[in-house]
């Protein structure tokens, strides 16, 4: 049976299927550290996290200046990563034991919050290290932009909010991504026609 021609475009476009890996990590990430984390610390009691007050919420130039400087923080927080786990590596011959020395070393980064709130930043460096040890470099890169992308945005539904011009900012760049994968994982027309 001849595979999906989806997936055998997505195999000649590695790259492509990085990307994919990578934004899928972010959204799984956040659907873990964000409303789960709180979730169960309000459970067991902890108090509730401080809301974040960004500084890039006071205008529109600021929210965009902020998501343009953060593909410059993500990239040496993952560089970062990545340059420990080979030093790491180097030194214990070990690749899963390398990754839980960078996993403690940049989990202590969050050491001070809640338990639940430490465990949930665990998690999160847990998932950028493995994907930069199974997937590579780009796709640990697009899991940490678009994690933290979405961690820090402020958004909202109620349009009467004076922070809600960053919700569109949000909302513009996941949506370009997704057109975007969209149409370099699915064959296009002509292409298809051309194969028949």
């Amino acid at each position: 049976m001849a595979p999906p021609a989806t997936s055998a475009r997505l195999k000649e476009r590695p790259n492509v299927l990085r990307l994919l890996v990578g934004t899928a990590t972010a959204v799984l990430i956040e659907l873990f550290r964000t409303p789960g984390v709180r979730l169960v610390a309000t459970t067991l009691g902890f108090p509730p996290a401080p809301p974040r007050a960004p500084h890039y919420v006071a205008s529109a130039r600021e929210a965009l200046a902020y998501a343009i400087s953060l593909p410059v923080a993500t990239l040496v927080w993952t560089l970062g990563m990545v340059f420990f786990l080979a030093l790491a590596l180097r030194w214990v011959r070990s690749q899963w034991i390398a990754a839980v020395i960078v996993i403690s070393l940049f989990s202590l980064n969050f050491v001070g919050t809640p338990v639940p709130f430490l465990v949930g930043s665990a998690f999160y460096v847990a998932a950028i290290v493995f994907v930069a040890i199974r997937f590579g470099l780009l796709a640990a890169l697009v899991a940490e932009l678009f994690s933290t992308g979405l961690y820090e945005f402020v958004r909202t539904a109620d349009p009467s909010a004076w922070y809600f011009y960053t919700t569109p900012i949000a909302i513009a760049v996941v949506l370009g991504l997704a057109i975007w994968g969209y149409r370099m994982a699915v064959p296009v027309r002509a292409v298809a026609l051309a194969e028949a």
